[in-house]
């Protein structure tokens, strides 16, 4: 019989703009905004595979807490916290995957 070798030459680049951490600009995008209580997070770094998320009220009392795991890149993860009232609220969106906890703020606006 006949043997046949073949050898392919594979590239791999390695794609920096995945690698964000939370505190830097489009790690993460909340959606929509203003919302009626229900919102979306969507992932955009491959850093992490948890997130945790607290918010907020305009008296600086936490509303809601909620963990995610198993996440990758793109991932998206949805949020309801539309039992409450109106106004302003402060999300935070955290993680301990690397060496240190990172963290971000950003403010949503709820108008039910």
């Amino acid at each position: 019989g006949c043997v046949t070798t073949k050898t392919s030459i594979i590239q791999v680049n390695e794609c920096a703009d995945r690698h964000l951490r939370l505190y830097e600009f489009q790690a993460f995008k909340l959606y929509p905004t203003p919302n009626d209580g229900r919102f979306s997070i969507r992932l955009n770094s491959d850093l992490y595979n948890t997130l945790g998320v607290r918010i907020y009220n305009s008296l600086g009392q936490q509303v809601h807490a909620e963990q995610f795991s198993g996440l990758t890149y793109g991932s998206v993860v949805s949020l309801d916290i539309a039992g409450v009232p109106r106004g302003v609220y402060q999300v935070f969106v955290y993680s301990a995957d690397l060496d240190k906890v990172d963290s971000k703020g950003v403010s949503i606006i709820v108008n039910q």
